[in-house]
């Protein structure tokens, strides 16, 4: 069933890869998407798969959540690291939260061409 819920991300071009648990807040795995431009890679999409298949009565029929982590540098608030974590449910959800956040705190390109 995990893999059922995941398919729409990988169809929209997220890769998967594997979690230590500690730094992805024990999730089952991740999913990446790198988003560029013009000018360059403006951020990186990281999603978390938490998986709840033990849970007989979770109210997602996949069993499954998703956690958008942002982690960017921003102009507007003069900091090198602006971490963002929020609950999505789709990659087109994870895709446009990710660049509201980026253009609203005017984050910085991750790395211009």
């Amino acid at each position: 069933m995990l893999e059922d819920a995941i398919q729409p991300f990988l169809e929209a071009g997220f890769k998967k890869f594997p979690t230590n648990g500690v730094s992805s807040k024990h999730a089952a795995f991740g999913l990446q998407k790198i988003i560029r431009d013009s000018q360059g890679t403006k951020y990186f999409v990281t999603v978390y798969v938490y998986d709840f298949s033990s849970i007989s009565d979770y109210p997602n029929p996949n069993k499954a959540s998703f956690s958008l982590s942002s982690h960017f540098d921003s102009e507007l608030l003069g900091s090198d690291q602006v971490e963002i974590n929020t609950t999505v449910d789709s990659p087109k959800h994870a895709i446009e939260t990710q660049e509201k956040l980026w253009v609203a705190l005017q984050g910085k390109y991750y790395e211009r061409n």
